[in-house]
């Protein structure tokens, strides 16, 4: 399984990838939206979920960029995350923790537990 995981925070990205390479997962890494949709133009075919942050840099954001990767290829699976008050930021998804929301800070067993019960799941975003 591939992972297209989108955090603009360097070391926290970081340890998000090791804690999914130590899952068996392949991780695509990318610094903000707009280097995400590069890779997805590269490997779209062959990721299975986004795990993006939902503020970042660069005027898209992680709803956005999901938004955007589910019209191209509707079976993907997302999980958002954020330090911020999530239902303050995002109204049009319902964000659920455990399930398609990670809020931070978070454990890496808490990741790679809800990476692996989207990814088992039957439906998208």
């Amino acid at each position: 399984m591939r992972i297209l995981v989108v955090e603009d925070e360097r070391d926290l990205r970081e340890i998000v990838t090791q804690t999914l390479n130590l899952n068996g997962y392949r991780v695509f890494q990318a610094v903000d939206g707009n280097n995400a949709l590069q890779i997805w133009s590269q490997y779209q075919k062959d990721i299975d979920l986004l795990f993006t942050d939902i503020v970042m840099p660069g005027g898209l954001n992680g709803r956005e960029l999901a938004d955007r990767l589910l019209v191209e290829k509707p079976g993907l699976k997302v999980v958002f995350t954020t330090g911020y008050d999530a239902d303050a930021l995002d109204k049009n998804y319902k964000l659920v923790p455990g399930l398609n929301y990670l809020p931070k800070p978070y454990l890496p067993q808490d990741l790679a537990r809800i990476v692996r019960r989207r990814l088992d799941e039957n439906h998208a975003c």
